[in-house]
């Protein structure tokens, strides 16, 4: 069997029956839809004067963002220069050229499915959320932060979600939950480890509880940190790889840096 066919293949847990469809059905138009929203880790070479820096940043604000605006608001910020009639005439162009194809599997769905499928037990309700709330919250933060870094386009969201899950549980479950063998991941979760060093070095987000939302959903209400100095400190954790100044910890051989009082001077 090729690395690309292991990469295929269903997990064990999804074959179970869904209630709601073809559980192969569903696992393969995940794929194919993964297959189909390719990645372009070279983005900059058609958007030069988009910065990496600026990616960063423009998803963080993505992330911080309460509620879309209107459309009427859209207009009235571009102080004349588009109307609303204008904006929907290039929304439909830009449409049409996606062919509307605007519903990719996120990073979060399938770290939502490879939880979920971790949990199921025999009598499986995937509609319902089985996992813990904490532990998709602590993972979907990791993955927030991950996603700002512009060389995680290297990696597909589901390897992604898969290394994510690695960093917080084990190969075993990762394997059982994805289908997904070491050596799909090993390199995603390598790339990972700074990230993960400074998540975990930082306050671990909470649970909220909000009037109009159910227990059972309140996670799927995201959380918003200050991600762009997360990512500052990821950047000098890479720094810090690179020197062989970092200390290992027992938690799954994740690297953490020194503390603040022992960094080199200039360093803080």
């Amino acid at each position: 069997m090729s690395k690309k066919d292991k990469t295929m293949r269903s997990p064990r847990n999804i074959s179970m029956r869904l209630g709601w469809g073809c559980s192969k059905d569903v696992w393969l138009n995940m794929l194919k839809k993964e297959t189909r929203y390719v990645h372009d880790k070279h983005f900059e070479v058609l958007h030069s004067d988009l910065e990496p820096q600026m990616r960063s940043i423009l998803l963080d604000w993505l992330l911080e963002e309460i509620y879309a605006p209107k459309l009427q608001e859209f207009a009235y910020v571009t102080d004349g220069a588009c109307s609303e009639e204008d904006i929907l005439r290039m929304e439909l162009i830009i449409l049409k050229a996606l062919k509307w194809e605007l519903c990719p599997v996120t990073i979060i769905s399938w770290l939502n499915l490879f939880l979920q499928v971790d949990a199921l037990k025999d009598a499986p309700k995937v509609l319902l959320p089985q996992y813990s709330q904490e532990k998709f919250i602590q993972i979907a933060q990791l993955l927030d932060l991950c996603i700002l870094a512009v060389d995680s386009l290297e990696f597909q969201y589901r390897i992604l979600a898969a290394a994510a899950l690695c960093h917080f549980t084990s190969v075993e479950v990762v394997k059982k939950a994805s289908g997904l063998e070491w050596d799909n991941i090993s390199e995603c979760v390598d790339w990972m480890v700074p990230f993960v060093s400074v998540v975990k070095s930082t306050s671990p987000v909470k649970l909220k509880i909000f009037k109009k939302i159910s227990m059972e959903d309140r996670h799927n209400i995201q959380t918003h940190t200050n991600y762009l100095a997360m990512l500052d400190e990821v950047n000098y954790v890479k720094t810090l790889r690179k020197g062989g100044q970092l200390s290992p910890v027992c938690n799954g051989g994740i690297m953490t840096p020194p503390k603040s009082t022992e960094k080199p001077p200039g360093k803080h």
